[in-house]
Order: C-alpha cells, then structure tokens, then sequence
C-alpha cells in the first residue's frame, strides 16, 4: 500500500510542476485532465492485482513519475544556464590557436532589442515619466528598424 502512495505522490509532483511551469490555461486544463485519466485508470485497476503486483506497480509508478520530476529540472537547469549553447567561432584559425585578448562572440537572440527596450520602458511607465501610447510607438519603431 504504501508504494501505491509514493507511486501516487510522485505523479501529483509531476503534474503539479508541469502544470506550474505552463503558461497556457489551457495545457494546464488537458494536462491534468490527461494525468487524471491515467492516474484514475489505475485506481480501477488496482482491485485486479494482488499484493506483490500492487507493490510492484506502485514502486514503477513513483520511479517513472519522479524520474520524470528529475529530469524535467535537470532540462530546465541547462536551459535557463544555456548550456548547451556553443559560441560561434570566426574563423578556423580563431579556433586552433585564439588569442589572448579575443573577446567571446556575443549572442543574439530574435527580438532581443525590443525586449531589452520594454525592459527599460517599464521603469519609466510605472513611475508615470511615459504613457503607454508613447512606449508602445517607441517599441513599434524599434521594431520596423
């Protein structure tokens, strides 16, 4: 029985922490539903196994679902660190022998004028120095060039 809770708990920590990193309402919604679905499926189920079955499913359930917590952190640590992003080299010279003052190629990302601008807009809108019109037509210039 109480590999059927840990089997349980891990699945509630799954669906808790996709649901939480989402931001479309509607994932979360089909999400749960989808986990719910599953989850409930096994409840009927569990009258039809005997007690080293039920261990035995319980025990899988709790290692798939915190296996996949684990891993869903572990994804999200490289992304938000970006490492699995590589700098672009110059040239092949710059990558057999790089100098010592050479400065690491910067990244850039689509759209990361604007947003760096909105960054620096808020400020301004919230202490009332902008209005909302004049931010949004600095961002639609910064935009079209």
């Amino acid at each position: 029985m109480r590999a059927w809770l840990f089997g349980f708990l891990g699945l509630g920590l799954l669906v808790g922490t996709i649901a939480g990193l989402s931001t479309a309402a509607l994932t979360v919604t089909l999400l749960t539903l989808l986990f719910s679905l599953f989850g409930g499926s096994l409840v009927v189920f569990i009258n039809k196994l005997d007690s080293d079955q039920r261990t035995l499913a319980g025990a899988g359930l709790a290692v798939f679902s915190l296996s996949c917590t684990i891993a869903l952190y572990a994804s999200l640590t490289v992304r938000l660190n970006d490492l699995l992003i590589f700098q672009e080299l110059k040239s092949e010279r710059e990558a057999v022998v790089p100098s010592p003052n050479q400065q690491p190629a910067q990244r850039s990302y689509p759209r990361s004028g604007v947003t760096e601008l909105t960054n620096a807009l808020t400020p301004l809108i919230c202490n009332g120095q902008l209005t909302l019109t004049a931010a949004c037509l600095r961002i639609e210039e910064a935009e079209e060039q």
